[in-house]
C-alpha cells in the first residue's frame, strides 16, 4: 500500500498530493490539473515537465501499487520517502517517514558532509534508508509481485548544465537577461494576484533588484524589511533603496538575548523538525523578523514573500577562475567544490575525503553530462547548495503561515544563464552592468553603484588568512585566553548578532571541538537533537 502525508498548503487528492503553481506558458495552472496519470512513463513527463514553469511539488499514486514523485527545477517543496514491508511512505514530513519506517540508523559518512556544507548531498537523507527528492527529478516507484519488493527509479528530467554558449556581444547579451527578467517578474506579478509582495531587503544585488523590477514593472503593493544589530551596513543601504523607490520600510533589531530565547523555544524546536527534513540546516536568518511584523500585524495574512535568491547563478566564475579554462579537468572542479563547499576540506583526513569525493562525485552523476568541468562545479552548486540550503530560507516563511515565489528560479532565466559564454561567466561583470542599468532608470545611488563591502584588501586578507591558519585552526585556540579573544571576535563582528544562540561557554566548547563559525555549530546542534530525538523514542 501507498501511504502519503502531507500538510503546511499541500492538497490532498485520492491518494495524491499537491503544492505551488504550474505555468504552462503564460497560463497559470494547479499542478491537479497538470499532473492527473499515475502510470505516466519516464518520457511522456519529461517532454510535460521541461516545458512547464513555476514552483511546485506533485505525488501522484493509485493509492495502491504504482505512482511518482516529482519536484521543479529548484525543487520548492522537499518530499521524503521510504518503505517498510509491503508498505511504501511519502510525506513532506521527514519525521513522519522515518517513525513510521521505524528507521534508526543514521548514515555516518552524511552525518560527516552535513556537517561541512550544512546538508545531505544526492538522494541521501541523515538516515539509512529515508530518501529525499532532488531538483528538477521525477521518482518512479511500482510494487512488484515477481520480486515481492517496491521497485524504485530515480529520474532526473532537469539538471543545470552549461549549453553551447551563443554568440553575442555583452550589449546583446544583456538584451536577453532583460528579456528574461521582465518575463519570470510577470509570471510573479501573475502569481501575487494584486496581494502585498513582502521583498527580504538586504544591502546585496539581488534584493534590490527585486524592488526594481517590481516598481519597473508596476506593482506597487509593496513591503520591504530587513534586520540585524541597530546600524548594521546591510540595514543602512536597505533604508536608502525603500526609501528612493517609496516602498514601505521595516527594521526589526536583533540581539544575542533574542537569539537566545528564539532558538531555545519550543516553537523554533518545531520549525527546526518542519525545515530541516533530516537532510538540511534549517535557515533562522529571517525567523525572528517575520515573527515579529506577523506579530504586529505589519505584514497582510495573505502576502507573499519573494526572496532575492539567487539572480546570478553563474556568479563563480571570478572566484574559481582556473575551473573555466579550456585546459581545466573534472579533479579540478571536485577540488573546486570542496573548497567552495566543504568547511575545513584543507583539514580532511585521506579517509574522510576519500569518501566525501565519492558523495560529489555520486551527486554530479555520469561527467558526461558535462561539457566543462565548470558545468559540474556550477551544476553542484544548483542542485545541492542552491536546492537544498540556500532555498531552504523559504521554510520560515511557510511555518509563519505565507506563501513565497523565487523568481530568479524561472526557467527562463536558468536557460539564460546555462548559455552565456564562459570568459564572460569569468569576468562576473554583466550582471552588475545590469543592475546599474536598472539603478539608473529610478536615479537610485544616482545610478552608481552602492553595495555592502564584500572586498577585502591584501592587509586584510593576509590577517584573516594568519587568523584562521595559525589562531582559529591551531593548538594556540586550546590556549584560554586566545579562546576568549576568538569568542569575542565572533560575537562582536556578526552583524545579526547570531552567536546568541548559544552562551560563550558553548561556544567555546565549539571552537576547542573545531567547530569555528555559526554554520558549523548550529549544524553540530542540529545532528544533536536529531540523536536526542532518537533515543527518546527508544
Amino acid at each position: 500500500m501507498i501511504k502519503i502525508n502531507f500538510s503546511n498548503r499541500w492538497d490532498t487528492v485520492n491518494g495524491s498530493a499537491y503544492v505551488g503553481t504550474v505555468f504552462e506558458g503564460d497560463l497559470k495552472k494547479s499542478p491537479c490539473a497538470v499532473f492527473t496519470d499515475p502510470c505516466s512513463s519516464p518520457d511522456e513527463l519529461t517532454v510535460l515537465m521541461n516545458r512547464l514553469n513555476g514552483f511546485w511539488g506533485a505525488v501522484v499514486t493509485d493509492g495502491r501499487t504504482a505512482g511518482w514523485i516529482a519536484a521543479d527545477r529548484i525543487r520548492s517543496y522537499p518530499v521524503f520517502y521510504a518503505h517498510r514491508g509491503s508498505d511504501l511512505y511519502i510525506s513532506n514530513d521527514a519525521y513522519w517517514v522515518r517513525e513510521q519506517c521505524n528507521l534508526t540508523e543514521m548514515d555516518k559518512a552524511a552525518e560527516q558532509e552535513f556537517l561541512m556544507t550544512g546538508y545531505v548531498t544526492g538522494p541521501d537523507t541523515l538516515f539509512l534508508g529515508l530518501k529525499q527528492i532532488q531538483s528538477g527529478e521525477c521518482v518512479f516507484f511500482k510494487w512488484s509481485e515477481q520480486q515481492n519488493q517496491w521497485v524504485v527509479t530515480p529520474y532526473r528530467y532537469y539538471r543545470y548544465l552549461h549549453k553551447k554558449p551563443v554568440d553575442h556581444d555583452r550589449d546583446q547579451l544583456l538584451e536577453m537577461l532583460d528579456a528574461a527578467m521582465v518575463n519570470s517578474f510577470r509570471r510573479l506579478i501573475d502569481f501575487a494576484a494584486g496581494r502585498t509582495i513582502v521583498i527580504p531587503l538586504s544591502g546585496g544585488y539581488d534584493s534590490r533588484l527585486v524592488s526594481l523590477m517590481l516598481k519597473r514593472l508596476g506593482y506597487n503593493k509593496l513591503i520591504a524589511y530587513t534586520y540585524g544589530v541597530k546600524n548594521n551596513e546591510e540595514s543602512i543601504i536597505s533604508k536608502k533603496i525603500a526609501y528612493s523607490l517609496n516602498i514601505p520600510w521595516f527594521f526589526v533589531k536583533y540581539t544575542n538575548n533574542k537569539w537566545y530565547q528564539m532558538y531555545n523555544s519550543e516553537a523554533y524546536r518545531k520549525y527546526e523538525k518542519m525545515a530541516g527534513g533530516l537532510a538540511s540546516l534549517p535557515h533562522c536568518q529571517d525567523w525572528i523578523a517575520v515573527k515579529e511584523l506577523k506579530d504586529k500585524n505589519i505584514i497582510p495574512r495573505e502576502s507573499v514573500f519573494v526572496p532575492g535568491i539567487v539572480a546570478n547563478i553563474g556568479a563563480m566564475g571570478k572566484t574559481y577562475s582556473d575551473i573555466y579554462q579550456e585546459n581545466s579537468k573534472m579533479d579540478d572542479a571536485i577540488e573546486g567544490i570542496l573548497k567552495r563547499h566543504y568547511i575545513s576540506s584543507n583539514k580532511m583526513n585521506a579517509k574522510i575525503r576519500e569518501k566525501m569525493v565519492y558523495r560529489i562525485n555520486n551527486a554530479l552523476g555520469n561527467n558526461s553530462i558535462y561539457i566543462s568541468p565548470a558545468s559540474a562545479l556550477e551544476s553542484f552548486n544548483y542542485s545541492e547548495r542552491q536546492s537544498k540550503y540556500i532555498n531552504n530560507f523559504i521554510r520560515g516563511y511557510e511555518f509563519w503561515g505565507y506563501c513565497h515565489y523565487t523568481p530568479y528560479w524561472d526557467k527562463d532565466l536558468l536557460e539564460f544563464w546555462s548559455s552565456v559564454p564562459s570568459i564572460i561567466r569569468q569576468s562576473n561583470d554583466l550582471y552588475k552592468k545590469y543592475i546599474l542599468k536598472m539603478s539608473k532608470l529610478f536615479q537610485l545611488f544616482e545610478g552608481k553603484e552602492e553595495v555592502r563591502e564584500k572586498e577585502m584588501g591584501k592587509t586584510r586578507k593576509l590577517l584573516g588568512k594568519f587568523y584562521r591558519e595559525y589562531i582559529t585552526d591551531s593548538f594556540f585556540i586550546k590556549i584560554p585566553f586566545v579562546k576568549k579573544i576568538v569568542i569575542n571576535k565572533r560575537i562582536s563582528e556578526d552583524s545579526m548578532a547570531w552567536y546568541g544562540c548559544f552562551t560563550n561557554d558553548k561556544i567555546g566548547e565549539f571552537i576547542s571541538n573545531g567547530y569555528y563559525n555559526i554554520i558549523t555549530m548550529l549544524s553540530f546542534d542540529y545532528i544533536k537533537n536529531i540523536k536526542k530525538d532518537v533515543n527518546n523514542l527508544h
